[in-house]
């Protein structure tokens, strides 16, 4: 990693810290959820009583640990995914960039892979997704759905896209996410053609490594 990337990275957390210092609650402020929280906590008084000595303070820190939350995944990981990668953001809906477009054939394939996927017919395979979607014929296209790229990046032989996404999705999440990545692809594949296409989504850290590498 060269110094300049360094010091591009090192500016985005100094903007973070910045804005994070400025809202940081240095006494127990007014949170409209408060009152709610403070009668659910009474219920574990024993349990916290060793540990927080000041549980409106432990209230005002949690909605301001949230504010800290929604930051860094809005912003800062991907503004550091972009200073690493040399990408950037791209948004092909109907208020962006304007849709991409796909065959019939195409938009049918994904929602029968979807299917089987969600019945447990058929498990995740990459290869042969992308033989089935991966297909040129003469028939009239019609519009993929929104999707967008947190990270794009493009070089002679290939384009990347990249969908950050916070750790543990849910199920459903999911679903929605793997049939925009399918989409995206057979829309990618037109655009770009004859570069390979791979879409990927990305987790800024992973959640279990503390439990994996603690002696």
């Amino acid at each position: 990693m060269t110094n300049q990337t360094k010091e591009k990275i090192a500016y985005e957390v100094i903007k973070t810290l910045i804005s994070r210092f400025e809202s940081f609650p240095d006494h127990a402020t007014t949170n409209r959820n408060a009152p709610f929280h403070k009668a659910f906590l009474n219920a574990f008084k024993d349990k916290l009583e060793k540990k927080v000595s000041d549980i409106p303070f432990m209230i005002s820190l949690s909605s301001w640990m949230h504010g800290l939350n929604t930051t860094l995944g809005q912003q800062f990981f991907e503004s550091v995914a972009h200073i690493v990668s040399n990408g950037t953001k791209k948004e092909w809906t109907n208020k962006k960039e304007g849709n991409l477009y796909i065959t019939q054939k195409q938009k049918d394939t994904i929602n029968k892979i979807i299917t089987k996927l969600s019945t447990d017919e058929e498990k995740p395979n990459l290869e042969e997704e992308n033989r089935l979607i991966f297909q040129d014929d003469n028939i009239q296209k019609v519009k993929a759905i929104n999707f967008s790229a947190d990270i794009f990046y493009e070089d002679e032989i290939s384009v990347t896209a990249i969908e950050l996404k916070s750790v543990k999705p849910n199920s459903g999440e999911m679903r929605g996410e793997k049939q925009k990545i399918l989409e995206g692809k057979a829309a990618l594949y037109h655009k770009f053609k004859p570069k390979k296409v791979d879409f990927f989504i990305a987790f800024p850290f992973d959640p279990t490594a503390y439990q994996r590498y603690r002696v």
